[in-house]
């Protein structure tokens, strides 16, 4: 049932993007990029979640991935949910 659950908030998540955060003091590299001190960022959830070099079949409704038995789906970025 929570593997289901999780990847219907994968597939259908119920807000476009995440919590804004807030660059610490000193800025820092994101993704290579350089990012100054209190410059708001987040991420966009559909983007992340349907993005094949995250998860394995993106478009398809799998909730099987959740279960980490299916070697078909060890690659998936689950902590990117």
């Amino acid at each position: 049932m929570n593997a289901c659950l999780k990847e219907a908030l994968r597939v259908y998540p119920p807000v476009p993007i995440g919590s804004p955060r807030v660059v610490l003091p000193g800025g820092q590299q994101i993704l290579g990029k350089w990012v100054p001190a209190d410059t708001r960022v987040s991420v966009h959830h559909w983007s992340t979640y349907k993005s094949e070099s995250n998860f394995k079949n993106a478009e398809t409704f799998t909730p099987e991935r959740w279960l980490k038995t299916d070697p078909t789906y060890a690659g998936d970025a689950l902590e990117a949910h």
